[in-house]
């Protein structure tokens, strides 16, 4: 009776019955929902679970969800069914593909749990089914995005981080914390550059409190000093916390980059500098031999007039002397400039520290020892004697002076070193030395070592720290070195002393025998001694060489025609070509120079002898008579006697 009267009240005011209600429940859901049978088909469908899957109702009904699972995750979803089965788990969830109608695939998350019977067997399954597609899509292009970033900032070698107000990392990215470890509860400082306090110009508190981004650098000790430039962008959070997010951008690269180019851009204005006092010494060494030939010729014409036992004699002879001093001055500056005269031999670098041993303990004061450390078995090097013995005593002088009046030591050491380009770019001489075996020659000293200014100018043509010197020698060296294409390598510590390191390019086989840098020298052969006889024609544009050279000649019996420059002496020849028997041609003169006037000699007579007198290499003046013969070459200031020679050579050749 109160069974009918409460079914009578619930169609009074239209309540739905209980089945009603789950069947509207079933079909309007948002999920697709599916009930199997043991077997694993489905038996009822909702409307969703069809628009999920494509199939009308009729179609899915009857099928099992076997046949509609992608067949990648059938495996998987057996092996969790048959947990359930067993009893393991009364339900499970996963995310899982099934196969639409037309074979495309659709990516759900499903969740399945069971009514069991009394013996635990399953009665039937309830399985939701959602479409997780657009989500999956979504966490796919996050995925790409994360991986896309994370290439750009590895390509780019760029971190990131986020740091808070009181500089606690809140994020650091994958790669920098393969490097840096974890870094929960660490501060920014302490994590990346190892400090106890906040780094000195960080750029935090100055975005925090602008609110504006601001660019720093700073330098990385952990990953072997590496250089970032730090981008700090300051941001709200979504709570409402203002933080700042750094974009930490590798510029290594572009700081060695732009440290070369200064470097490069240092050594191209040192090397225009070397270049321009090398171009003033070889002008001022070109116009002071030409002073000291006056005063040479005419000190050597003088001694001859007073006789050996003139008391004159006690003023002409250390003038002649104060001379020659001169004239190796000269020559020094030739050498820093790469115009001194070579004559290239095959020579062993350890005979010409042997023969200079003596000369060398009388320069080096007497509370300074001196040891040799000679290297047996060195390999020749081809060099000029001459200018290797003026590099071995500037540098020995160079040493003395150093260590001065006090107790010190010095070492000269010879031995040969393999050479790479690395090692071989530390070299003071502009033009670097192709890798290979090199002969070296050591000079250490005791002395008072240099600071970084001294030693940068070290080389500098007149430059020195002695109240007495000229600021010769060193520049003299680089020059040889250059002229030889070798390297130097100087080591100095101030207060503890100096090292410099000479080195010669080992020979190639065979050996040469006494050519000149340009190939071809002009050896003065034993001649007869008998009077000399016949016309010279004499070509300089100064009257004080030309003068002299005229007086010189005629001591020696010679008939002597003059000319001031080119234009005259092919004028003076042309007009009497077969009464002439030699000329001595200056090099560099005005209207003409002495390269143009050979060749129109030689036109006017092919046979008509020339030596050219210069003050300038021998080597470098051969070169400017590169398919012509010069029949002597004469190396100004010279002296009576190197002119007879070299004339009398000349004559009878």
């Amino acid at each position: 009776m109160s069974n009918d009267i409460e079914k009578s009240n619930e169609n009074v005011v239209g309540l739905p019955s209980e089945e009603a209600m789950f069947r509207a429940q079933f079909q309007l859901a948002n999920i697709g929902i599916a009930i199997t049978r043991p077997d694993n088909r489905w038996v009822r469908v909702n409307r969703k679970l069809t628009e999920i899957l494509g199939y009308p109702e009729p179609e899915l009904l009857g099928k099992t969800w076997i046949s509609l699972t992608h067949p990648d995750d059938v495996e998987t979803s057996l092996s969790r069914y048959q947990r359930m089965v067993s009893g393991a788990v009364d339900s499970y969830e996963f995310d899982k593909r099934f196969v639409r109608r037309g074979g495309t695939a659709v990516e759900t998350h499903v969740s399945v749990s069971c009514a069991r019977h009394y013996d635990g067997s399953i009665r039937y399954a309830i399985t939701s089914i959602q479409d997780i597609s657009v989500q999956k899509q979504t966490e796919r292009e996050l995925r790409e995005a994360q991986h896309r970033l994370e290439y750009i900032l590895s390509v780019t070698k760029t971190g990131i981080d986020v740091v808070d107000a009181e500089f606690n990392l809140r994020y650091v990215d994958p790669g920098w914390q393969k490097i840096y470890g974890n870094y929960a509860g660490r501060k920014c400082y302490e994590y990346f550059m190892q400090r106890a306090e906040i780094c000195p110009g960080c750029g935090i508190p100055q975005a925090l409190q602008t609110r504006q981004i601001t660019v720093t650098e700073e330098t990385l000790p952990r990953e072997n000093n590496r250089r970032v430039q730090v981008h700090t962008i300051p941001y709200q959070s979504t709570s409402g916390e203002w933080l700042v997010a750094e974009f930490n951008v590798d510029i290594t690269d572009r700081h060695r980059m732009e440290a070369d180019r200064l470097e490069l851009e240092r050594r191209l204005l040192h090397a225009q500098k070397l270049e321009s006092l090398g171009l003033m010494a070889g002008g001022i060494a070109h116009d002071f031999n030409n002073l000291l030939m006056a005063i040479v010729g005419n000190l050597n014409i003088a001694l001859l007039d007073v006789g050996a036992g003139s008391p004159l004699h006690a003023s002409l002879d250390p003038a002649l002397q104060a001379s020659r001093r001169a004239a190796d001055l000269t020559r020094q500056m030739l050498a820093y400039s790469g115009r001194a005269q070579f004559e290239i031999k095959r020579i062993q670098l350890n005979e010409v520290v042997r023969e200079n041993h003596s000369l060398l303990q009388a320069i080096v004061p007497k509370p300074v020892t001196m040891r040799l450390d000679l290297s047996g078995d060195l390999p020749g090097i081809d060099a000029d004697a001459a200018q290797l013995q003026q590099v071995v005593m500037n540098l020995i002088t160079n040493a003395a002076e150093a260590i001065g009046d006090r107790p010190g030591r010095m070492i000269m050491a010879t031995g040969v070193m393999a050479c790479d380009a690395a090692l071989l770019a530390r070299s003071r001489v502009d033009i670097k030395p192709a890798p290979g075996r090199y002969v070296f020659l050591e000079v250490a000293d005791t002395g008072c070592g240099m600071d970084a200014a001294t030693l940068h100018r070290l080389f500098d043509p007149f430059f020195t720290t002695k109240f007495k010197g000229r600021g010769l020698g060193m520049s003299a060296v680089l020059g040889i070195v250059r002229g030889h294409h070798g390297a130097i390598m100087v080591d100095s510590v101030v207060g503890k002393g100096t090292t410099i390191r000479v080195l010669f390019p080992v020979a190639a086989s065979p050996a040469i025998v006494a050519e000149s840098g340009a190939g071809r020298g002009y050896t003065v052969a034993p001649v007869s001694t008998a009077p000399l006889s016949g016309t010279v024609l004499v070509v300089d544009d100064e009257p004080g060489v030309r003068d002299v050279a005229r007086r010189m000649l005629e001591r020696l019996g010679i008939t002597v025609r003059v000319a001031s420059d080119g234009v005259e002496a092919v004028e003076c020849f042309s007009r009497c070509p077969d009464s002439i028997d030699c000329v001595l041609l200056d090099l560099t003169m005005p209207r003409k120079d002495g390269v143009a006037t050979f060749h129109e000699l030689r036109a006017i007579r092919p046979d008509i002898k020339v030596m050219v007198a210069s003050g300038f290499s021998e080597q470098e003046v051969v070169r400017q008579f590169p398919d012509s013969s010069m029949s002597g070459f004469i190396h100004k200031p010279y002296e009576l006697q190197d002119l007879e020679q070299r004339i009398r050579h000349c004559l009878q050749c």
